[in-house]
C-alpha cells in the first residue's frame, strides 16, 4: 500500500491565505479607527491649551501697559477690522516687558507690542502674530520683529472699557482703558478642504484689567481722540440704550458695537 505524503493542498493554502488576509485587514481597519479617534481627541484637546497660552501672553503684555502724556513715543491704538465674517483687529501699545540684559536689545524695559492676524496671501494659514520692538520711537506701527503667537487663529477681537462704556476701537496718547476684553477664534479642520465658518470656529476670551490705569487729565480728548468719541456716543446713544456688559468694579457700560461683552472678571 502506497503511503501518502503529509502536507497541504493548494486549495487549503489559498483558504488559509484568504482567512489570514481577512484577519489582518480587519485588525488594520480597527487600528486605523482607533488612531484616527486618538488623533482627533488630541487635536481637540490641544486647541484650548493653545488658546490659554495665547491669552496668557496677552495678559502679561497688557497688564504691563505704559502710557505717559509727556512722552510722544507712548501710545495705545486699537483698530477694528474684519476679514470676511471674522474680526481681524489690531492692537498696538507700549509695554514694560523688555529685558535688555536678557534680550540684548533696547536700553529700558519699554517695548512696542502689536497683535495682528497674518493676512498675507502667500501664507494660507491664518496665524496670530506678535510684533515686538525693544526700541520704541515716534512711529509705533513699524520696527522690531514679528513672531508667531498662535497658529490657526482666524479671529481676533478686542473691546475696551473706559469706566462708562465699551469701545470697539481706541486711539490715545493720554489715556489707556481700564479693562480689555480679548477674544480669539481658532479653527481646526476635521477633513481636508474644510474652511472656517462661524459654526466650526472655537472662541476663547478673557478680561484683562490694566494695573497701570490712571485717571486721564481733565483736558483729555478721550479714547477716540475727541470728536470721534462724541460722534460715536451720539450715534449709539447713552450706555443705558445699548447692550451692556458688567465691568467688574467699574459698573456697567454699553457696547457701541452691539455685542454683549462678558464681565464680572477680577482685577
Amino acid at each position: 500500500m502506497k503511503k501518502r505524503n503529509a502536507g497541504f493542498t493548494l486549495i487549503e493554502l489559498l483558504m488559509a491565505a484568504t482567512l489570514t488576509a481577512m484577519v489582518v485587514g480587519g485588525a488594520f481597519v480597527s487600528l486605523s479607527v482607533v488612531l484616527k479617534a486618538y488623533k482627533e481627541h488630541g487635536r481637540k484637546a490641544n486647541t484650548p491649551q493653545i488658546a490659554r497660552l495665547i491669552l496668557e501672553r496677552m495678559r502679561t503684555d497688557l497688564q504691563s501697559t505704559f502710557l505717559s502724556p509727556h512722552d510722544d513715543r507712548t501710545r495705545f491704538v486699537a483698530q477694528d477690522f474684519t476679514n470676511g465674517e471674522f474680526s481681524a483687529d489690531t492692537l498696538t501699545f507700549i509695554s514694560a516687558v523688555n529685558k535688555p540684559m536678557e534680550y540684548g536689545a533696547g536700553t529700558s524695559d519699554l517695548a512696542e507690542v502689536q497683535y495682528y492676524i497674518d493676512q498675507d496671501d502667500a501664507t494660507p494659514e491664518k496665524w496670530l502674530l506678535r510684533r515686538f520692538d525693544p526700541t520704541p520711537d515716534s512711529d509705533p506701527f513699524s520696527g522690531g520683529e514679528a513672531a508667531l503667537l498662535g497658529p490657526k487663529v482666524v479671529s481676533l477681537d478686542f473691546q475696551f472699557y473706559d469706566g462708562e462704556m465699551w469701545w470697539p476701537e481706541w486711539d490715545s496718547m493720554e489715556e489707556i482703558p481700564i479693562c480689555v476684553y480679548a477674544e480669539i477664534g481658532l479653527f481646526e479642520p476635521e477633513r481636508l478642504g474644510d474652511t472656517p465658518t462661524v459654526t466650526n470656529v472655537e472662541l476663547f476670551s478673557t478680561m484683562i484689567w490694566i494695573a497701570s490705569y490712571r485717571e486721564p487729565p481733565e483736558d483729555s480728548l478721550g479714547p477716540m481722540g475727541g470728536t470721534e468719541a462724541l460722534e460715536e456716543e451720539t450715534a449709539g446713544g447713552n450706555a443705558d440704550n445699548g447692550s451692556s456688559g458688567q465691568g467688574g468694579g467699574g459698573g456697567q457700560g454699553g457696547n457701541p458695537s452691539g455685542q454683549n461683552v462678558p464681565g464680572g472678571a477680577d482685577r
